[in-house]
């Protein structure tokens, strides 16, 4: 039997943060209200499928890129990014020794839709190889849009104005939603690409969707692995593809205190307050691969922590319970988020 794998999200699994939400709260004007409006469009673009809305390309994590405009219209700098990430870096009790076990265990990737600033403060500060990290570049400095920074804040402005996105049914949005798309659609689409901004909007990959599948297929050229021998263990919407690539390809697929996106497309759920299910996760994976998680749901049935197999029999209640304990274990804002 080959040496298996780990493939595995940063914010959630190994931190509580969400870097790009707090960076938007702190320096833009009602950016926390900014943030989750155009988190939830990220959410209806990556899910709908309806022809009238679809943007070509566009994936799950994208927000990473809408939001850049602003960050660059009210003075946001690498250099602040990397300051506050430092002075504000959440991780989860134990992280640090848990990521040194498991590098002793087997190949460790991470596998995060964060902006680079931020995760490469966070390999600082746990000792953990950059080489082997996969997250969205950014270099903020290199985009001087001067001309367009009253546009932006015009826009920024009338964005936190538009009526919330409820989104009860993401496949059929009412008509109040269909208004706050349309116009977020003319907004990004024609109004910042027309501008010289808009080249941001087509040079910023974040790490999301099917480019995390691409980044596991780029760790598994390193370590000749097939997906088979992988792991993957994230917790959001940004890791719905991977997560569902995994478990068709017969690895295995865990949420880590997921929303109901992961929860969809995961094979196994856990809850914990603090990071040492996760070695308990890798070290059963290691031994016996799917079978090792089987034994280990049997013990952590109960509880917190707790591990389950996602039947289709318990998905939906299991789903609920997540969603709550996640916003306690990261806050109810950025619990809240896709």
């Amino acid at each position: 039997m080959s040496s298996p794998q780990l493939n595995i999200d940063c914010e959630g699994p190994l931190t509580k943060n969400d870097i790009a939400y707090e960076i938007t709260a702190t320096y833009l004007p009602g950016g926390d209200r900014l943030f989750s409006l155009l988190s939830k469009y990220d959410d209806f673009l990556s899910l709908t499928p309806d022809s009238r809305f679809r943007i070509p390309d566009y994936k799950a994590g994208d927000t990473l890129k809408l939001i850049v405009p602003f960050l660059k219209a009210y003075g946001v700098t690498n250099q602040k990014i990397m300051e506050y990430s430092l002075k504000n870096l959440r991780v989860m009790p134990g992280v640090r020794e848990t990521l040194t076990q498991m590098k002793e265990i087997l190949p460790v990737f991470i596998i995060s839709t964060s902006y680079q600033q931020y995760v490469e403060v966070f390999c600082q500060l746990m000792n953990f190889p950059k080489n082997n990290v996969y997250c969205t570049q950014l270099n903020l400095d290199s985009y001087i849009p001067e001309k367009d920074l009253a546009l932006l804040k015009k826009l920024a402005e009338e964005i936190l104005h538009l009526p919330p996105l409820l989104l009860e049914n993401i496949h059929h949005p009412n008509s109040a939603d269909e208004k706050t798309i349309l116009r977020l659609h003319q907004i990004f689409w024609q109004e910042i690409m027309s501008s010289e901004s808009g080249r941001i909007l087509k040079e910023i990959n974040p790490m999301g969707g099917y480019e995390k599948v691409r980044a596991i297929e780029d760790s598994l050229n390193r370590t000749g692995n097939s997906f088979a021998e992988v792991m993957y263990i994230g917790d959001s919407i940004t890791d719905q593809e991977a997560l569902r690539i995994v478990r068709k390809k017969r690895g295995v697929a865990v949420a880590f205190n997921g929303n109901r996106y992961a929860l969809q497309e995961a094979e196994f759920g856990c809850l914990s307050e603090n990071s040492s299910l996760l070695l308990e996760i890798i070290s059963a994976f290691y031994r016996q691969r799917e079978e090792g998680l089987y034994q280990l749901a049997s013990r952590f049935s109960q509880g917190i922590p707790r591990i389950v197999h996602l039947s289709d029999t318990i998905r939906n209640q299991f789903i609920v319970e997540s969603e709550s304990f996640r916003q306690k274990i990261r806050g109810e804002n950025i619990g809240r988020l896709g």
